[in-house]
């Protein structure tokens, strides 16, 4: 497990150890959720992205290949207005998956966001 509080970095890290099943980003510098930010933490099962006021995007893919994901929690960022389409896209998970979206700035979730989940 990885908990990071108040880290000082504009996108997600690709220097922690590839092993890591829980990621909690709390009241980081994060500017954005890049495409495949998470290609290297594919043995993810909870991620919790929570208080990143900085927090503006999530990019297209910037979820894919966490196969393993149970539970993506995305809170508190009260700057996070863009998600793009396909943010979501080609998680898959046979065990299922609890996507908590709560307390964000975005006020519109575009068609189709979630359609290729599975």
């Amino acid at each position: 497990q990885i908990s990071c509080e108040r880290g000082e970095f504009e996108t997600v890290p690709t220097n922690w150890p590839t092993t890591i099943r829980v990621l909690i980003l709390k009241n980081c510098s994060l500017l954005r959720i890049q495409k495949h930010a998470f290609r290297r933490y594919a043995k993810l099962e909870e991620l919790i992205i929570e208080g990143c006021e900085q927090l503006r995007s999530l990019e297209k893919y910037a979820f894919k290949g966490l196969n393993r994901l149970r539970l993506l929690r995305l809170s508190k960022n009260g700057n996070l207005t863009e998600v793009a389409k396909n943010a979501f896209s080609l998680i898959s998970n046979t065990h299922g998956l609890r996507i908590q979206l709560e307390d964000n700035a975005f006020t519109t979730i575009r068609p189709g966001i979630f359609r290729y989940i599975y």
